[in-house]
């Protein structure tokens, strides 16, 4: 039997696209997230890629 691969997404304040990856430590994710939202100014859009915070690493893209 394979494994399905799945990658989780949601918008947030619709300036923000997260890239969840798959649900293995949500929570944890989730309040990497909210560090990460705190640090961001109010005029700041783009994707928040959490898909390797597992590995301590989150990455912001810019909206263009």
């Amino acid at each position: 039997m394979s494994k399905r691969n799945t990658t989780s997404r949601l918008w947030y304040d619709d300036r923000y696209e997260i890239k969840l990856g798959g649900t293995d430590e949500l929570a944890y994710k989730i309040r990497y997230l909210c560090s990460i939202l705190d640090q961001l100014s109010e005029f700041q859009a783009g994707t928040i890629d959490l898909t390797q915070a597992t590995q301590k690493r989150a990455t912001f893209q810019p909206a263009a």
